[in-house]
């Protein structure tokens, strides 16, 4: 089953997480929401970031 991936403000920075789990940071959010973007449409991305 797919995991759930979110975006969310951590202090200055932004957080991508995997299933409640953070598994990148970005000074931007249009990075953090285009490496989102990325992992949620990519099974074998997904699968690498498994926690």
């Amino acid at each position: 089953m797919a995991g759930k991936v979110h975006v969310k403000a951590d202090g200055i920075a932004w957080q991508v997480l995997l299933d409640g789990h953070p598994v990148a940071n970005f000074d931007l959010v249009g990075e953090a929401l285009d490496y989102a973007a990325m992992v949620e449409s990519s099974p074998r991305e997904r699968s690498a970031l498994k926690v």
